[in-house]
This record gives structure tokens, sequence and C-alpha cells, in this order.
């Protein structure tokens, strides 16, 4: 019998990227990052919820987060505080036609030599058919998945407007306070033709 019909494509159901990126800088903007006493010991963003974790300093006490982020979950002996503040829904990409890997992969890192950020770019595995059944009859898979991170940029809006393109998803984005600037490291999958 002919193989099944191939799978959903994935970047079918996950966000639109830029979308993704503004959601997630733009709901920062509306947290107190910095509660007197308290340092910002972690940003991470999913698509779901933006998350934000505090270490308290020598003298942090819970008094003084809770007048500026009310809202915020207490632990570690009162030492960690930590925010999840959900985000509204994403619109979800679409099933764009994507374009062959290795002609993908030269144009990603080529915008990212021109625009100055450092990129790296993997082939995630390969998925093999599950033990004990013939491979003969699966359905055939019609693309492939490249894994990216762009790490320590300031500028994660422009990162993804220069690096969007057919079946280019976001999957998670981090911060971390360092030398006075909030610096985000991005990761994502490139879905592409074999």
């Amino acid at each position: 019998p002919p193989p099944p019909p191939p799978p959903e494509h994935p970047w079918k159901s996950k966000p639109d990227p830029i979308e993704f990126t503004k959601s997630c800088t733009q709901t920062l903007l509306r947290v107190p990052v910095f509660p007197g006493n308290w340092d910002v010991s972690g940003v991470t963003c999913n698509g779901q919820s933006l998350d934000v974790s505090w270490r308290a300093r020598d003298y942090g006490w819970i008094d003084h987060i809770r007048q500026v982020v009310p809202q915020v979950v207490i632990s570690g002996e009162g030492k960690v505080a930590s925010l999840s503040v959900p985000l509204s829904a994403l619109t979800i990409g679409k099933d764009e036609p994507v374009i062959v890997g290795k002609q993908r992969v030269m144009d990603m890192y080529s915008l990212a030599q021109r625009y100055g950020f450092p990129i790296n770019i993997t082939a995630a595995a390969a998925q093999n058919p599950p033990p004990g059944q013939p491979g003969a009859n699966l359905p055939v898979i019609d693309w492939g998945e490249m894994l990216w991170t762009v790490k320590g940029t300031l500028e994660p809006l422009l990162v993804v407007q220069v690096l969007d393109g057919p079946g280019f998803r976001i999957d998670s984005m981090d911060a971390v306070w360092n030398n006075g600037q909030i610096v985000w490291n991005l990761e994502g999958t490139q879905y592409v033709k074999p």
C-alpha cells in the first residue's frame, strides 16, 4: 500500500516570530524589573508567558519587592522571587512553502554577518522510524529542521526581522542584566526543504 500522507508541517502551528518577539519585549517593559534591593536574575519568554526572577541583596526584603510587584511569588528562604505574566494570544504562523536548507543557512549566516550579530545553526537530529516497524510504509516527512541560536543581542526584534523568512520560527527568548543592559538570547527552528 502507498505510504500515509505526510504529517502536518510543524511551522504551521507556531506563532509568527516577529509578533512573538514584540510580545515578549513589550510585556517586559510593563514589569518593574528593578524593585529596591533585589537584582533581576533571569527573564524567559516561551510564547505563552514571560517569566521574571529576582534574587535578594543583603537588605532585599520581601516587603520591598511586594510593594513594587504585588503579584510576586517568593521562594528560596525568602531570597528568590518570581513573576509569570501571561502573554496575549499570538497570531499563529502560516504553512508557507520552505526553501532548500543549504541555501537558507547560507542566507542566514550572510544576514547575521551583514548586521553584526553572532548566529549558530545546526541540523536537528533526523527522525528515525520507531523500532520494530518496517520503514517502507511510514509517512514521508517532506521537511528538515535547522536549530538556530543568537546569543547576547541588545536588539532581539531587529535580529528576528532580519532573519524572518518562510519556515522561520522562534521557540524561546531569555534575557539577563549585563553591564547595565538587558541582553537577549534567542532560540528557534528554521524549517527547510531537505
